[in-house]
C-alpha cells in the first residue's frame, strides 16, 4: 500500500529499520548503565498522577494544533478534507511512527488516507513535507527565543538560528524550488528519486504554497504552539517527579532534545531523547535519574495516547456489523 510513497517504510527497508532498533538498544542500555536505576525507578513510581494526566492533556493539545496546522497547509494548497478525516488520519499516523521502527510509515499513511479524501495524493504528499519542515523551524524558533534570555547560550542560538533558516529554505525548495531540482534520470539515488518524482508531480500545488505568505505565517505560528505544547507536557512531566526547572530553560532543553530525536537514527528517537536528556538538564541541576526518568515517562505517555490511533485503525477494519454490535 506504502511501497509506492516511500519504499524505505517497506520490505526494502527492513535491514535500516533492524539496525534502528539495534541503535536505540545499545543506546538505552548505555544510558540505563550509566545512571542508578533503582533511584530512577523510585521516582517513576512516586509520579504524581495528577500531573501525569496533565501532561496527557497537553499531548492531545498538541495534536490539535498539529491538525489545524496541516488544515491550515492543505487549504493553502486548493485541497479539502474534513476535519474528521484529518483528525484521524494524524492520529493513525502517529501510532505508527512509534510502534513501527521507521516514522516514515505515519507519513505514509497521512499521505495515502488523506490523499484518497482530498482527491490528490501528490498535493498531501508535498503538505506532509511542508509541514515537517516548518516543524523544524517552529521548534528552533522556541529555542532560540529562550537562548536569547539565557546567559551563555550563544551555541545553542547559533544551532537554532542555522535550524530556522534550514528549514524554511528546504521548504522554499519543495515549493517554489523544485524546478532547481535535476533531472530524476540524471539521480542515481532511489530513495532521492522518488522524492523528488513526488515533488515534481506536486508542482501546481507547491507554487500555490510559495505564493502565499499568510499559510507560511500561520503554519510556522502553529509549528510554535506545538513545541509550546510538547514543553508543556515535559514541565508537567517534570513537576510529576517534584522536579523544578524554569519554563526559559525547559524551553531550551526540550527544544534541543527534539532536534536530537528528529536524528533518524533510532525508533521515534528511544535512547537519542533519553540521552540528550541527561546531557541538557544536567547543566541546570538536574540529577541524571531524574532526566532521564522524565524522558522515559514522556516516551511512554506518547506511546500510550497514540493507541488511540490503533483504536480508530482497529475500527475502521473491523465489519460495519460488529462495530453496530
Amino acid at each position: 500500500m506504502f511501497s509506492r510513497l516511500f519504499p524505505l517504510a517497506c520490505g526494502s527497508g527492513a535491514v535500516k529499520s533492524a539496525l534502528r532498533i539495534i541503535v536505540s538498544g545499545v543506546l538505552l542500555f548505555l544510558v540505563y548503565r550509566s545512571i542508578d536505576v533503582g533511584e530512577a525507578m523510585g521516582l517513576l513510581l512516586r509520579a504524581h498522577p495528577y500531573w501525569v494526566l496533565a501532561a496527557i492533556l497537553w499531548i492531545i493539545g498538541s495534536m490539535v494544533i498539529s491538525v489545524v496546522k496541516w488544515l491550515v497547509i492543505m487549504e493553502g494548497q486548493g485541497l479539502s478534507i474534513s476535519w474528521r478525516e484529518a483528525w484521524d488520519c494524524y492520529w493513525v499516523g502517529i501510532f505508527f511512527n512509534n510502534f513501527m521502527p521507521s516514522s516514515i510509515g505515519g507519513d505514509a499513511f497521512r499521505i495515502w488516507r488523506a490523499g484518497k479524501a482530498a482527491g490528490s495524493r501528490p498535493g498531501v504528499f508535498l503538505s506532509v513535507i511542508f509541514e515537517r519542515l516548518l516543524a523544524l523551524s517552529g521548534l528552533a524558533l522556541l529555542g532560540l527565543a529562550a537562548a536569547a534570555f539565557l546567559p551563555g547560550s550563544k551555541v545553542f542560538a547559533a544551532g537554532f538560528l542555522g535550524l530556522v533558516i534550514a528549514g524554511i529554505i528546504l521548504a522554499w525548495m519543495v515549493t517554489r524550488g523544485i524546478s532547481v531540482f535535476p533531472s530524476c534520470g540524471s539521480i542515481r539515488n532511489r530513495i532521492l528519486k522518488h522524492l523528488i518524482e513526488n515533488l515534481t508531480a506536486a508542482r501546481d500545488y507547491g507554487m500555490k504554497l510559495s505564493l502565499k505568505g499568510s499559510v507560511w505565517i500561520r503554519t510556522l505560528f502553529w509549528s510554535l504552539l506545538f513545541q509550546i505544547a510538547v514543553v508543556m507536557v515535559y514541565v508537567c512531566v517534570f513537576r510529576a517527579i517534584d522536579l523544578r526547572i524554569g519554563w526559559i530553560q525547559a524551553s531550551l532543553a526540550i527544544s534541543a532534545i527534539s532536534a536530537f530525536s528528529m536524528i533518524p537514527v533510532s525508533i521515534n528517537g528511544s535512547g537519542l531523547r533519553e540521552g540528550a536528556a541527561i546531557a541538557l538538564l544536567t547543566p541546570w541541576r538536574v540529577h541524571s535519574e531524574a532526566a532521564a526518568t522524565s524522558s522515559f515517562i514522556f516516551g511512554v505517555l506518547l506511546s500510550i495516547t497514540s493507541l488511540y490511533g490503533g483504536v480508530i485503525l482497529a475500527l475502521e477494519r473491523m465489519p460495519r456489523k460488529e462495530v453496530a454490535a
